[in-house]
C-alpha cells in the first residue's frame, strides 16, 4: 500500500485467511483490495475475476475496461495505459462485494464461474466490505453489479437501476466508532460481465454506463476537494 492505514491493514489480517463462508473451498487466494489505502473514490465489483483469484490482487490487464473508462473520465484518451493504471490506482481504492471468487465445484460445470449467494457469501462477506469503506473513508462509491449493490443496500429486492447516473445515486450507511456512517454510491454495471461474455463491443452500454458512473464520481469529488480548499 502507498500511504499508511492502519485500520485496513487490520481488516487485511483478520481476512486474509477467512474460512467463514464455503467460499474458502472453491477459492485460490482472497482478494482484499488493491489501491490508495486513503483513496477518495471507491469501487467495489461483485467478485474478483479468474487472474485475481490467482494473484490475490486487481490488475491491469484483468481491468482494461476500467481503465479505458478512466481515461476518458478525466480527459485524458491518449494517456498510455501504464500512466492510466498508475493514476487509477493512484486515485482509487477497488474491492468486491465477496473477496472470493465463486465457481461451480461439481460436475460437468466444474470450475465455471458462478452468482455469489446473497445469504451465505454476499451478507457473510459484509462485515468485511464493511470495515473495508469505514478504513478507507471515501468521498463516493461506486458499485459495479447487482451483486455489489446488494451488499450496500444489504436487500435482494427494490434495487437501485444501474445506468451510472447522478439521478441514480443512493445512500448507504455503516457502522462507525460512536454510530453510523452515511456514504453516497452511484450504481452501475460491472464492466467485467463483458470480458466475461467475450462482448468486447459492448452492445448493451455495460462500459459505458461505467464509464458514465466514473465520470461522474471523479466530478464530485473534485467539487467537494474545492470546497475543502
Amino acid at each position: 500500500m502507498k500511504q499508511s492505514n492502519p485500520q485496513l491493514q487490520s481488516v487485511y489480517e483478520d481476512y486474509k485467511d477467512c474460512s467463514r463462508c464455503d467460499l474458502k473451498d472453491c477459492r485460490q487466494k482472497v482478494v482484499l483490495g488493491t489501491g490508495n489505502p486513503r483513496a477518495d473514490i471507491m469501487v467495489i465489483t461483485d467478485t474478483p475475476s479468474e487472474s485475481e483469484d490467482i494473484l490475490g490482487h486487481y490488475n491491469t490487464s484483468d481491468i482494461r475496461w476500467f481503465l479505458n473508462a478512466f481515461k476518458h473520465a478525466i480527459d485524458k484518451p491518449k494517456m498510455p495505459i501504464g500512466a492510466v493504471a498508475e493514476l487509477f490506482f493512484s486515485n482509487i481504492f477497488m474491492t468486491s462485494a465477496v473477496a472470493c471468487r465463486p465457481i461451480l465445484i461439481r460436475g460437468e460445470n466444474a470450475g465455471d464461474y458462478r452468482d455469489p449467494t446473497w445469504r451465505d457469501e454476499i451478507k457473510v462477506c459484509g462485515d468485511r466490505l464493511q470495515r473495508t469503506i469505514y478504513a478507507v473513508d471515501p468521498n463516493i462509491v461506486i458499485a459495479c453489479g447487482k451483486f455489489s449493490v446488494i451488499s450496500l443496500v444489504r436487500r435482494t429486492s427494490k434495487i437501485p437501476r444501474r445506468h451510472g447516473g447522478i439521478d441514480e445515486m443512493f445512500t448507504f450507511d455503516i457502522p462507525g466508532e460512536v454510530g453510523p456512517v452515511y456514504y453516497s454510491a452511484i450504481p452501475t454495471h460491472d464492466p467485467s460481465i463483458a470480458r466475461r461474455r467475450g462482448d468486447y463491443d459492448d452492445p448493451n452500454g455495460i462500459v459505458s454506463s461505467f464509464s458514465k458512473a466514473l465520470r461522474t464520481a471523479w466530478q464530485i469529488n473534485q467539487k467537494l476537494n474545492e470546497e475543502d480548499t
